[in-house]
């Protein structure tokens, strides 16, 4: 058991993160009243001079180019095989550079709540809406670089991250990796840390990163060399420390971290399989001055190290900035107002006519040139935005970051080469001219909804052709592109498709470390397991309570009602319980699953196996406890036999009915949804059980629910084992059905109401099969929601978006 640590901010342990001063001069990131700072924009090639490498230029296993890294391993990593430094990524080849041409676009989703539960068809004749979020954003970055990309809220700093990283592959254009487009191999090159960070919070810090060395190195990698690496990463991102500690956080009532020891911990994460590119979204969200700091000393020793670094940042202070070396600055609807060096920042805005006022914050200032706050000034503002991102269109700037595209060992994506997506709609190239606005030709925008930037943009000729170098290096290295036929459901040329990277860890060997991941959560989230223990055998209690009778009451006249009401209320309550366990629980479960499926970390089926076997090892002792309860209370005289059948036939119909959470909870993927499609699902199931209504009486439009009825095949399956045998017939003081009177006074009866064990039967419409055929049928719809839930996961993994 591992201790509990108080969550606090800081914590008394040494630094042993060295880093070295900033590789380029610079100055303070503070405007400060200094004559020297003001300076006229340095020629093209002093961009790159700016660019320093902290690595040396080798030589691939290809033949390409590459930068050796200098080791920052521990004496242990001496013993490692070279086949285990190549696992790690300490010995394979590393990146020149990074280049990128992205644009990104949606579709409107008016009157949709969410966009994704009810998807509208199209209109005939009609364009479909778009809204463009990233305007041809064309860069690059080279080895050793720690790009800051800023820009105010709504910019579309977190979906360029997430286009760069290979995460959503459904932007226009292409990443380059050394100057050719990338490959499945960058995405075992590239780790993305995530804005939210998530994890099983009854995981310790080292059982964590154990799990995550476990299936992403490989099993060419011994167990201790994947020690060995855990120990060097917890000593590089200072957590030696709190190794033994639990994560927490979440709806679990472990505390744990501390915000900063959470997000280095995403870091530590990522650090595993050694990277050469590393980006962070959002890297100090949410921390304090001290811990922001921290966590961007560690992104400046990554960088200075030789990996390529970039992180969207938001209100850094003065002593935060100054760690980066270069910055991209994104305006309203992803326009590029600045991308170069930080130390060229305040010179550039100053050649713009925005000077920064002495003493302030260097980058405040920048992103308050950016932004366009709401209410008067509004369209003073967006002019100023206008202006600025024109500038930078219209510079040289510009020219030296799409520099790139005019090397000769340029490689543009051929036209042949890209795929054309589902549905029929291939992602547009990066050389698409885009119209007013920016928007594609196309897209169209709803009018009357243009916010001032897009008014001003649609009157502005350099804005309106953005992409005039792209097309014109198109051009000149391929020849002019004819422009999209209409129709054809296509955008233009896009970005060829890389799929997910492959697993280095076996089937077997994701679905063990899963199942003892899962297994440890539910031994060690104590709270939950004995509430959900709590709920079954305290309301089996109170059942079994309510129809307690005397000895041989349950198949009198007078307690058979009763008996067929424990029977249905049992029914109803397993359905219930199980349902809303599930979708309370798993669709938080999901985004780590989704995460880690992206780091090739889990396969759908090894995860949802193993999540299965988890919930189903808990279901068998939940199902024993409240049958060994409830129907002993309830029933008088019970045989083995009938407890034994009892048992299966719970144990199926909770089963089926936690299939079907699996569904609901996947499908939805949002805790509240299906919380909320818990009754409605449930109440037909109660409803066409055969109890409440007679079956033969219902529409024929609705009939076949009874069919797809957990509660109806668990009720019949009661039933028939527990009125089997008995010999049931009216008193003699009672008279035969029809000649009584009242029709139904017991007791003080008029009439029997059922003279045998067939009319109990039919009361309930058990009759229509056998037990064996009941119990068929919960175990088919049981294995039926399971195979849709895990076809539903594997629809999702492929399509969903983390952010």
């Amino acid at each position: 058991m591992a201790p509990n640590a108080a969550d606090e901010e800081d914590r008394p342990s040494p630094p042993l993160l060295v880093v070295s001063e900033p590789r380029s001069s610079s100055p303070s990131a503070d405007c400060t009243p200094s004559p020297g700072h003001i300076l006229p924009v340095e020629p093209s090639t002093s961009h790159h001079h700016h660019r320093h490498k902290s690595a040396s230029p080798g030589k691939c296993s290809d033949g390409s180019e590459g930068i050796s890294v200098e080791s920052t391993a521990s004496t242990s990593a001496a013993s490692r095989t070279r086949e285990e430094e190549e696992a790690i990524g300490r010995d394979h080849c590393l990146v020149t550079s990074l280049a990128w041409d992205v644009t990104y676009s949606i579709a409107e989703t008016k009157g949709q709540p969410g966009g994704r539960w009810f998807p509208c068809p199209s209109r005939s004749g009609k364009k479909r809406k778009k809204k463009v979020i990233l305007h041809s954003i064309v860069g690059q970055a080279e080895a050793g670089d720690l790009l800051a990309v800023m820009g105010p809220s709504g910019c579309g700093k977190s979906t360029f991250l997430s286009c760069l990283a290979l995460r959503d592959q459904t932007f226009r254009g292409q990443i380059y990796l050394n100057e050719a487009p990338a490959r499945k191999q960058y995405l075992s090159m590239v780790g993305f840390v995530d804005q939210h960070d998530l994890f099983y919070p009854t995981q310790t810090v080292r059982e964590h990163l154990e799990f995550h060395a476990m299936v992403r190195l490989g099993a060419q990698v011994r167990t201790s060399a994947k020690m060995a690496r855990i120990q060097e990463v917890l000593i590089e991102l200072n957590l030696s420390h709190v190794s033994h500690t639990y994560i927490g956080g979440g709806r679990s009532a472990v505390r744990g971290l501390s915000g900063g020891e959470r997000r280095r911990l995403s870091f530590a994460t990522e650090m595993l399989s050694n990277p050469s590119i590393v980006i962070a979204d959002e890297a100090t969200t949410g921390l304090d001055a001290s811990m922001a700091k921290s966590v961007c000393r560690v992104l400046r020793g990554m960088a200075d190290s030789g990996r390529l670094v970039v992180a969207s940042i938001h209100q850094p202070s003065s002593q935060t900035f100054s760690t980066f070396t270069h910055l991209m600055l994104l305006a309203g609807h992803g326009h590029i107002a600045y991308h170069g060096p930080t130390a060229n920042l305040l010179a550039y805005l100053a050649s713009v006519g925005l000077q920064c006022p002495p003493y302030h914050n260097m980058a405040d200032f920048a992103v308050r040139c950016v932004a366009v706050p709401p209410g008067e000034g509004a369209e003073e503002a967006a002019a100023r935005v206008v202006k600025l991102c024109t500038a930078y269109t219209e510079s040289e700037l510009a020219q030296q970051n799409q520099a790139w595209k005019f090397k000769p060992n340029f490689h543009p994506v051929p036209p042949e080469a890209t795929p054309t997506h589902a549905g029929g709609v291939n992602r547009s190239h990066k050389y698409q001219h885009l119209g007013p606005g920016g928007v594609g030709e196309e897209d169209s925008v709803e009018e009357g909804r243009m916010d001032p930037i897009m008014a001003m943009t649609a009157g502005h000729p350099s804005l309106q052709s953005l992409t005039v170098l792209e097309r014109d290096a198109a051009e000149s290295l391929e020849g002019p592109h004819p422009p999209p036929k209409r129709g054809d459901g296509r955008g233009g040329r896009g970005h060829e498709k890389v799929f997910a990277r492959e697993y280095n860890a076996s089937w077997t060997t994701q679905f063990g470390y899963s199942l003892v991941r899962q297994l440890q959560a539910l031994q060690r989230d104590k709270k939950m397991s004995l509430a959900r223990c709590f709920v079954g055998v305290g309301t089996g209690l109170v059942i079994g309570l309510a129809f307690r009778g005397p000895k041989g009451r349950e198949f009198a006249q007078g307690g058979i009602t009763d008996t067929l009401g424990l029977m249905l209320t049992s029914a109803i309550f397993l359905l219930i319980t199980n349902f809303f366990q599930v979708a309370f629980t798993l669709p938080g479960e999901l985004q780590v699953f989704f995460r880690e499926r992206l780091a090739g970390v889990n396969r759908v089926s090894t995860y949802y196996v193993a999540h299965v076997v988890q919930s189903f090892a808990f279901l068998l002792v939940w199902t024993l406890a409240f049958c060994l309860v409830t129907f002993p209370l309830a029933l008088n005289g019970l045989t083995l036999r009938q407890l034994a059948v009892f048992f299966l036939t719970v144990t199926l119909s909770n089963i089926a009915s936690t299939a079907l959470g699996y569904v609901v909870a996947i499908s939805t993927r949002n805790e509240a949804v299906a919380l909320a499609l818990v009754p409605p699902i449930s109440l037909p199931m109660a409803l066409f059980a055969g109890f409440l209504v007679e079956l033969n009486t219902v529409p024929s439009f609705l009939a076949w629910l009874q069919h797809l009825s957990i509660v109806k095949y668990t009720l019949h399956a009661l039933v028939l084992e527990a009125f089997a045998g008995q010999d049931i017939h009216c008193p003699p003081s009672l008279s035969h059905p029809g000649e009584g009177s009242d029709g139904g006074g017991l007791p003080g009866g008029a009439r029997c109401v059922y003279p045998s064990t067939p009319s109990v039967l039919r009361r309930c419409s058990a009759d229509q099969h056998t037990l064996e055929e009941n119990l068929i049928m919960l175990a088919g719809l049981g294995i039926g929601l399971l195979l849709l839930g895990y076809l539903v996961l594997a629809r999702q993994a492929m399509t969903v978006k983390v952010r």
